[in-house]
């Protein structure tokens, strides 16, 4: 009986990768599809955190009202953005100190992540404020979702 050894040719060693790359490419097909197309802008729900009486009272007479949405303090990146919803944070019986706040703006969503219409970055824990009028509120982003 003869030994034989086992030969690779590089021919094989190509058709295989491209059956891999194949097979991966159809299992993948949705991330791939995202990757190389150009997302379609939509509206996002960005919901802020707000801190302080005086700043819940402001927001809570400015709602359903424009505004500007500084996306980054360090970069001052500003989205014109409409109020919609405030919602007070248990804690207060009569004047809210902290609350919720729900602006509307274009951007997209990529790869689980999500992005004004200029492509910024929009994370959460980040520092954003909300300028309505001439007066600055700072803000803590806490979460971004598709609007309606």
């Amino acid at each position: 009986m003869e030994k034989r050894k086992f030969k690779i040719n590089i021919l094989d060693f190509v058709i295989f990768i491209v059956i891999l790359c194949s097979v991966a490419v159809l299992t993948f097909r949705d991330t791939v599809n995202e990757v190389f197309t150009k997302p379609e802008t939509t509206v996002l729900e960005v919901t802020l955190f707000v801190d302080g009486k005086d700043n819940c009272a402001l927001i809570r007479d400015s709602l359903e009202n424009d505004a500007v949405f500084i996306v980054d303090v360090k970069t001052e990146l500003q989205v014109n953005t409409s109020l919609e919803k405030f919602v007070a944070l248990p804690g207060s019986l009569t004047v809210p100190q902290k609350g919720e706040l729900t602006v509307k703006i274009s951007g997209y969503k990529r790869l689980g992540r999500f992005y004004t219409e200029n492509g910024t970055r929009l994370i959460a824990d980040s520092e954003c404020a909300v300028i309505i009028g001439e007066t600055n509120v700072a803000c803590k982003l806490i979460s971004v979702a598709i609007g309606g």
